[in-house]
């Protein structure tokens, strides 16, 4: 064989080999304004919207999501954390995934076991909600993939949370009710009552 046959032979096979589709995907949140004293404030539901890709095919693998602020939630007796949910967009609208183990990971929240078909489109949405963090003045979170299927973040951070220091208020028997402001002056005090 030839060195030049042999290249047109490569080079044919490399061209009909399937490529791998790359999937652009984004994510957004929708951000709550929390109180800046808490400790374990809901955060923001996060959106992953990714297209392009294999129709049929299944994405599967992990998500882990990283905030700002320390993640709060509870974990319960198998190693799982409470109350955080993955969900998957379906013609009905959005529906938990019931395959999804949710458990930490340094400092993290760790998605896995799950398989998300891609559908007829090439597309697949996803949210994740639930996370409580202890409050930080911007909470961000970084969300990262590894798993069968090449997902590229194009953005892969997304603001969940803004705080704000919260009204106090008490009741001072017949006097009516007293509110305590906690907000800085502009002159940088603290009003009093």
């Amino acid at each position: 064989m030839t060195k030049h046959l042999y290249a047109a032979c490569v080079l044919a096979a490399l061209l009909a080999a399937p490529a791998s589709a790359s999937m652009p995907c984004v994510l957004t949140a929708v951000p709550l304004v929390v109180s800046a004293e808490g400790w374990a404030e809901p955060v923001g539901e996060l959106t992953l919207r990714c297209q392009g890709g294999v129709p049929g095919s299944l994405v599967s693998g992990s998500f882990r999501i990283f905030l700002t602020g320390k993640i709060a939630n509870s974990v319960n007796t198998l190693g799982h954390y409470n109350g955080i949910t993955m969900s998957q967009e379906l013609p009905g609208g959005f529906l938990m995934n019931q395959t999804a183990t949710i458990r930490p990971l340094n400092d993290s929240v760790l998605f896995e076991g799950f398989q998300i078909p891609v559908s007829a489109e090439g597309n697949f949405s996803l949210r994740f909600n639930g996370i409580r963090a202890e409050a930080t003045p911007i909470t961000q979170a970084l969300l990262q993939y590894s798993g069968n299927q090449e997902l590229r973040l194009t953005s892969p951070s997304a603001t969940v949370a803004y705080s704000q220091t919260t009204l106090l208020a008490t009741h001072a028997g017949g006097a009516g009710l007293r509110v305590h402001d906690q907000r800085p002056r502009p002159d940088g005090h603290h009003a009093v009552d």
